[in-house]
């Protein structure tokens, strides 16, 4: 017979990372020169979030206050 494990409460942190792509059209007279005109654009576009990850970052068990 498997004896019954009890359940604790845990706070748990989560990270959700998002994954979003969106194509810019750059002038400049070398590629190394697009692509950092391009990261020096990116913050001030729209992307659309299609996928995303979900990490733990952090766990903590709550403290049992029933004394």
């Amino acid at each position: 017979m498997t004896p019954q494990t009890t359940e604790r409460t845990f706070d748990v942190h989560v990270c959700r990372t998002g994954y979003g792509h969106h194509t810019l059209r750059i002038q400049a007279a070398s590629s190394e020169q697009a692509m950092a005109r391009a990261l020096e654009e990116a913050p001030n576009q729209v992307f659309s979030e299609h996928n995303a990850d979900y990490s733990v970052e952090g766990i903590l068990p709550v403290p049992d206050t029933a004394a």
